[in-house]
């Protein structure tokens, strides 16, 4: 397609924008504006990367289920996001003359597509953008994708902003990178774990908002405890707690708070000797205290957790918090969009630490997030280096921005200090790197403790230790 032709409906769109009902810019349009303006008016690290003619080459991502819009916006529709991508994807067209083709698949025909290819040595994919624990699996440990490390461009620039380095940190297997995050896809910021609280529900007990506390540094899991207890409420009277009648303190399911608030904790789950061999660390004393205080927090209500393995208002918890009868949730930030039609006002906060003493926030990346792979099947790395490289780049320019600025900070949070929140969040992220290797299952032994309502987790340790133990040792003899 003529680059005239794809820019149409963008122009189009903004003349609508700024054109309709005769009216000047609202202030954040005037904003948008100045950013652009400011954006063009300095030499970006795009301009450092080469302008390659690729000859019409159909450059295709297999985009994991709904994944797919990440990549994938054909035409301008006024939503922010979908615009911001297409605006990305028609730079990267026609910068290299390419054209991005996206499919997006159910979770069976992604496995047996990628099986598939793999074992006929096809190049028929030139990004897998994959749902991460499964890919942290079989795949990774099969040798089907190549270390991002030996690919052209993008290794260059994986010190940078762009590219999430705390995932590169953690994700890395005897120094190589077989899975990587960033601004290429919004998805890694969507699936970040924060607490929500009830604003309305607060101000009515006199508990004043936990912003000072988050600032301050002693937004910790105690003060947590704190706030929630004696808040489990039977409204109806009927002697009984029930997810759909009465008020709780804390609401969450069974996939989401129970790793998230261990893993701020700053719980080192795996230690590294210095060949980088892993080593279990999780039974020590403040794995205990945590687990003790995390079990306290999510089962004393007695209500079973939702099962639901996606975060919406579909899910009991979320309901709950939704119709105002929960002070506060454990949830992923993507769900802030669900929300934003709420009766009552709420807010946003990082998961709290385990005490003052622990130096940073720390904000779990749910493993249900995608990440990017090239196949070793791969003929073309420099092409696949570049094209990537570009759309992480452009990608922090304008999705990211469209998702964080605008539909999560305009759109959903309710109040300047919510802003600031949610700027910690992303500054903290994390990728545990047991919870997505989950070696002999011990990535979610909390998570199963608490969900089956078993405070004896040393035992449930002792069972899975074996097992655990054999999983790493055959993980370190494919990769060392």
């Amino acid at each position: 397609m003529k680059k005239w032709q794809k820019l149409l409906p963008l122009y189009l769109a903004l003349c609508i924008l700024f054109t309709a009902c005769n009216s000047s810019p609202t202030e954040y349009e005037k904003e948008a504006i100045l950013q652009t303006e400011t954006v063009r008016s300095e030499t970006t690290s795009l301009d450092l990367l080469p302008t390659t003619d690729f000859d019409a080459y159909g450059f295709h991502i297999l985009a994991y289920n709904n994944a797919y819009m990440e990549h994938r916006a054909e035409e301008i529709t006024g939503e922010v996001l979908n615009d911001a991508v297409y605006t990305r994807n028609i730079y990267v067209e026609d910068r290299y003359n390419i054209d991005i083709n996206v499919t997006d698949m159910d979770h069976d025909t992604y496995v047996s597509t990628l099986q598939n290819n793999i074992q006929a040595n096809e190049d028929a994919v030139d990004l897998y953008q994959i749902f991460l624990s499964y890919a942290a699996g079989y795949p990774v440990r099969s040798g089907y994708f190549m270390d991002w490390n030996d690919i052209p461009y993008v290794s260059d620039n994986m010190n940078q902003a762009w590219w999430s380095q705390l995932g590169i940190e953690q994700l890395q297997i005897c120094g190589k990178n077989y899975l990587l995050n960033g601004d290429i896809g919004h998805m890694t910021l969507s699936c970040t774990q924060a607490i929500l609280f009830n604003k309305d529900l607060l101000t009515d007990l006199g508990i004043p908002y936990p912003y000072t506390d988050v600032l301050n540094g002693t937004w910790t899991l105690d003060k947590l405890l704190s706030l929630c207890d004696g808040q489990d409420i039977d409204l109806n009277g009927d002697g009984a707690l029930t997810a759909e009648n009465d008020q709780f303190g804390f609401m969450t399911t069974k996939w989401i708070a129970p790793v998230g608030i261990a893993i701020g904790c700053d719980l080192e789950t795996l230690r590294y000797t210095a060949e980088g061999y892993p080593e279990l660390n999780l039974m020590t004393e403040k794995m205990l205290d945590v687990f003790n205080k995390a079990y306290k927090l999510i089962c004393t209500s007695g209500l079973e957790l939702d099962d639901y393995h996606m975060v919406s208002l579909d899910t009991i918890p979320y309901r709950t918090f939704w119709e105002n009868r929960a002070l506060f949730t454990a949830a992923t930030i993507g769900i802030m969009t669900d929300l934003r039609d709420m009766e009552n006002s709420f807010g946003v906060l990082p998961n709290p630490k385990y005490d003052i003493e622990q130096e940073h926030y720390i904000s779990c990346v749910d493993a249900g997030t995608t990440t990017a792979a090239i196949a070793v099947t791969a003929t073309d790395i420099e092409r696949t280096g570049l094209i990537v490289e570009a759309l992480c780049e452009k990608g922090s320019e304008t999705v990211i921005p469209a998702f964080y600025n605008t539909v999560l900070q305009n759109k959903a949070s309710r109040d300047e200090e919510s802003l600031t929140m949610l700027d910690i969040i992303r500054e903290s992220v994390c990728i545990d790197p047991l919870y997505v290797y989950d070696f002999g299952g011990m990535g979610f032994l909390i998570q199963k403790a608490i969900t089956n309502k078993n405070p004896n987790i040393s035992s449930q340790y002792a069972a899975k230790e074996a097992a655990a133990l054999t999983s790493i040792n055959t993980f370190w003899e494919v990769f060392q």
